[in-house]
């Protein structure tokens, strides 16, 4: 898992297994000559930034990314009132970490929430000094301070996906994206708009995106994402089109056929293998 809280990286350093990769965890390079390979795709390290990584990556087709298509949305009849949000109007939402929220990105958020009336901003926090802090900034920059609604921990994830669906737009995070997260609200059937970033960590939704053939919410800069979010916005009918292009991608895209996903990294693995009892070097290997 790379890099990422407890992690054992040491223990690679003693060679205990022939073949050592990293995957899913850290989303980057380790910069370890005793790491072999890493899993990912033509996305998040494209053919240009492969000289960056110490290891030979093992390309699956589509997304590197995994996600398990056997959760369960609750079938509560959530309205938008159960979580203050208003009855009306629009609702752009992010549920990714709050220490994902740079602020560029921030400040961006808070100028299409003053280009889109009655619209608010769904964060998950539950954290009240960040939410103190978060409110005074926007109104600082202007914007009433209740036009920002938090979402609390609730009991499952399937009632969170429940109440995910009550968000008319997601923002990614930018410039580390959301992973699980982006999985998550396309996974309930909401848009997830998103930049195509230059490192591993911000071309993540870029990738699963593409994977399930949604390229109009893959933006080329931070400024071409504040106009499409208030293009979406101004358009309904637009946006109608793309939920029910990702309801439709939710049943029929191999991003979320798991099984499928399985099959394609086994097959990597075996590469891998077979180049290693064969004798040869580490290659970058194309599933």
């Amino acid at each position: 898992a790379g890099y990422t809280i407890s992690n054992r990286m040491q223990i690679l350093f003693y060679r205990p297994a022939p073949i050592q990769m990293s995957y899913l965890g850290f989303p980057g390079t380790t910069g370890a000559d005793f790491v072999d390979y890493i899993v990912g795709d033509k996305i998040v390290i494209p053919q240009e930034a492969v000289q960056f990584f110490s290891e030979k990556c093992i390309y699956l087709p589509g997304s590197y990314f995994v996600y398990d298509n056997r959760q369960k949305i609750a079938e509560n009849n959530y309205t938008r009132t159960d979580f203050d949000l208003p009855a009306t109007g629009f609702v752009f939402a992010s549920f990714c970490r709050t220490s994902k929220i740079e602020p560029d990105l921030f400040d961006t958020w808070l100028r299409i929430l003053a280009r889109v009336p009655d619209s608010v901003l769904w964060l998950a926090s539950t954290k009240n000094s960040f939410m103190e802090k978060i409110k005074l900034y926007a109104a600082r920059q202007g914007v009433a301070p209740e036009r920002i609604i938090f979402a609390g921990r609730l009991a499952t994830k399937e009632e969170h996906l429940a109440r995910v669906r009550l968000s008319d737009l997601a923002l990614d995070t930018i410039p580390y994206n959301g992973h699980t997260t982006t999985c998550d609200v396309l996974w309930a059937g909401v848009p997830v708009l998103t930049t195509l970033g230059t490192h591993f960590a911000s071309r993540v939704s870029a990738s699963i995106l593409s994977a399930l053939e949604i390229p109009e919410l893959i933006c080329e800069d931070l400024g071409k994402y504040e106009e499409q979010a208030l293009s979406l916005a101004a358009n309904p009918a637009m946006l109608k089109t793309i939920r029910a292009k990702i309801n439709n991608r939710r049943e029929n895209s191999s991003f979320f056929d798991t099984p499928l996903y399985v099959k394609n990294l086994e097959a990597g693995y075996r590469q891998a293998w077979n180049r290693y009892r064969e004798g040869r070097m580490p290659e970058n290997i194309e599933v």
